[in-house]
């Protein structure tokens, strides 16, 4: 017979080597992470792709909303929606709710070439938007390594965030509205921790852009410029000047490594000079 003092010796025993297990399985998932998964999935990201995972958090989210597949791969591909792909792990921004699914869904719709605003209403966006976000947190919960390199990241289990800023039903006026939804869009980019400010010059209704004028709106955006600004800020058919100097935007680059967004107006940066050019004046 053994006795109870054994038994205990040995439950002791075990417990310390299960927590001993459970603390090597999640150093070794955080290092699989941070050592191979999310480079990879990065250079997926900065070749214009999407990991497998994302790409069918969308595919299933189309199912539901009732919105084209291939709809579905052309946003889940874009880079306002890769910037929230990226800000799910990053400690230094919020998880991404469905209002910012919302806004990124509808800026990138109504941007797609031939898709004119109306043939996917609203209600479609909204719904999307809220069924993406809820499929990409179930993905990161029932895979143990995004699961635990999400909860080192954030100190919370990702489960917290299903009903949080799960809703975006307020939005019908935002998303229906060209300018409101142009105004939202780029209003998401600011930061507490902002070191300047850029004014970002919005199209009229004809796609032409008057920087710097009474007849063109513009939206101020506060940015950090040490650190660049998310991706997905600098596009083609906006224009862009830094409010403190009044200068335009010339060049703008992408660091392929962390996927945020750099800018030089006119020998003033926004972060820093990369290799990879979006684009220039």
């Amino acid at each position: 017979m053994v006795h109870d003092n054994n038994l205990n010796d040995l439950k002791c025993i075990f417990d310390g080597v299960r927590i001993g297990m459970g603390w090597l399985l999640g150093k070794m998932s955080e290092k699989y992470f941070a050592d191979v998964l999310w480079p990879k999935w990065m250079r997926i990201v900065a070749a214009s792709s999407s990991p497998f995972e994302w790409e069918k958090c969308f595919l299933r989210a189309a199912d539901q909303s009732g919105i084209a597949f291939s709809v579905a791969r052309e946003v889940c591909r874009a880079p306002a929606l890769h910037r929230l792909l990226v800000n799910s792990y990053r400690p230094d921004r919020s998880v991404p709710s469905a209002t910012d699914f919302a806004l990124s869904i509808a800026f990138e719709i109504y941007g797609l070439d031939g898709l004119k605003k109306g043939m996917i209403s609203p209600s479609k966006i909204r719904h999307m938007a809220v069924n993406v976000r809820r499929e990409w947190l179930l993905t990161i919960i029932e895979s143990p390594i995004l699961k635990e390199r999400f909860k080192q990241i954030r100190d919370e289990h990702p489960a917290r965030y299903i009903s949080s800023d799960s809703s975006c039903l307020d939005l019908d006026s935002v998303l229906m509205d060209r300018m409101s939804l142009l105004v939202g869009y780029f209003s998401t980019y600011a930061v507490s921790s902002a070191t300047e400010e850029i004014v970002v010059w919005l199209p009229n209704e004809m796609g032409v852009v008057y920087p710097c004028s009474n007849i063109c709106h513009g939206v101020s955006v506060l940015v950090n410029s040490s650190e660049g600004v998310d991706r997905g800020f600098f596009r083609v058919g906006f224009d862009y000047t830094l409010k403190r100097t009044g200068r335009c935007l010339k060049f703008c680059y992408l660091d392929n490594r962390r996927m945020v967004e750099s800018g030089n107006f006119d020998g003033d940066y926004v972060g820093r000079k990369f290799e990879a050019l979006i684009w220039a004046r």
